[in-house]
């Protein structure tokens, strides 16, 4: 049991960052709605990334954003957040948790 609580402690402060922007979402519904607006344009991004300029990636775009941003905005920022929060955690590990940024003795390289 005793390696069980720090896993325990992780999800809970996972948990409070992920509640977090929709606390701040009730309390300022400005901040609500520049969270949507970012959230409207990077949806929009990805979208044309995919697909490319045109009328079907504004198509879509609108749909997903519909669906995704207006309806279930609460729950895109907590997916959002917690994305976030592995995405700079998993870089962090990688470029200060292990040595040399990654490459060790034994990678070959001389110094």
């Amino acid at each position: 049991m005793k390696g069980f609580a720090p896993m325990i402690l992780l999800v809970v402060i996972f948990l409070f960052l992920m509640i977090l922007p929709i606390f701040f979402s009730f309390l300022s519904p400005t901040f609500k709605w520049l969270m949507i607006a970012y959230f409207c344009i990077m949806v929009y991004l990805f979208v044309k990334r995919i697909l490319g300029g045109g009328m079907i990636s504004y198509i879509v775009s609108g749909v997903l954003i519909y669906i995704f941003v207006i309806q279930l905005w609460w729950l895109f920022a907590a997916a959002y957040m917690l994305y976030l929060i592995a995405g700079l955690g998993l870089s962090g590990i990688i470029v200060f948790g292990l040595p040399s940024g990654g490459l060790g003795r034994k990678a070959g390289i001389a110094r």
